[in-house]
């Protein structure tokens, strides 16, 4: 499944995992991940890839990606708005990448390894002991590292239609809980809306009203999750209209659609996930 994750608040994140697992999502940030130990399994926009100790997987904004461990992993998780990164985003943003994942150089890893883990081995959500200067160098590090191991080529199509898809998708993003349409959107942006509705699809492979839904699926699906971890009940209906739908029905159908899951089967299935998850921790 694929959920949006409002992760618009963080400027900079660094995150230890041991067996790191997340369902498939995508935000506005970069995000790099890079295993200490194990196997964990990586899914980007489609491409999937099996990283071991060493290796780093990376989404760019908006990329779509999920993390698998099936039997036991350690790893960290920079999490960074691409604002902080400026110099290198506006080198990708007319790009797209060949591969996600790819096998750090020795020295840099084991540069890594003594800096940036921390002496408890099992760590779950627990920052690095690290300054934020070292966190920002190690990020530029990182960056340098996907330069030279996975290179970018030039992507087709035209360079102002890019600039506000992705203005289009960040509006998006912030207000798809409100009561909005193709036609409120054009008028807020300024945008003609055959035109918005020409370059939403172009960014995303949807129509605009196929998009909405699907930020409001992904949202949903959210917030059921939350549910499901924390072992309470949950209210389809109230989650519908939170959501931006009308009627259960719909939502019911979309969510089906989207996650090839009904609501309340898609909470059974990750309250069982995370209470296997707890008791092999």
């Amino acid at each position: 499944m694929l959920e949006f994750m409002d992760l618009k608040g963080i400027t900079a994140d660094a995150t230890n995992y041991q067996n790191v697992y997340c369902n498939y999502h995508f935000h506005y940030q970069f995000e790099l991940l890079l295993v200490w130990d194990g196997e964990v399994n990586v899914k980007i926009s489609g491409k999937e890839y099996t990283l071991h100790r060493g290796d780093v997987a990376f989404s760019l904004p908006f990329e779509p990606h999920s993390y698998f461990t099936e039997e036991s992993s350690r790893s960290i998780c920079y999490v960074f708005a691409p604002e902080i990164v400026s110099s290198f985003y506006k080198i990708i943003n007319q790009k797209k990448n060949h591969k996600n994942a790819f096998s750090l150089d020795p020295d840099l890893f084991r540069y890594m390894e003594k800096t940036c883990v921390s002496n408890q081995r099992s760590i779950h959500k627990t920052r690095p002991s690290v300054s934020e200067t070292e966190q920002m160098g190690t990020i530029y590090l990182l960056l340098s590292q996907i330069d030279r191991h996975c290179p970018l080529v030039e992507e087709n199509g035209d360079t102002e239609n890019t600039e506000l898809g992705d203005v289009a998708l960040k509006y998006l993003s912030q207000h798809f809980l409100e009561p909005i349409s193709l036609e409120s959107v054009a008028g807020a942006l300024g945008y003609n809306k055959s035109y918005l509705s020409r370059i939403v699809k172009e960014q995303t492979g949807k129509g605009f009203a196929n998009h909405l839904i699907s930020l409001r699926i992904f949202h949903a699906a959210r917030l059921i999750e939350i549910a499901a971890e924390s072992g309470s009940e949950v209210s389809f209906s109230e989650i519908a209209f939170e959501c931006g739908f009308n009627n259960i029905r719909s939502f019911n159908r979309g969510f089906k659609m989207i996650t090839d899951e009904t609501p309340s089967k898609y909470w059974a299935n990750h309250r069982k996930h995370t209470k296997l998850q707890r008791s092999s921790n």
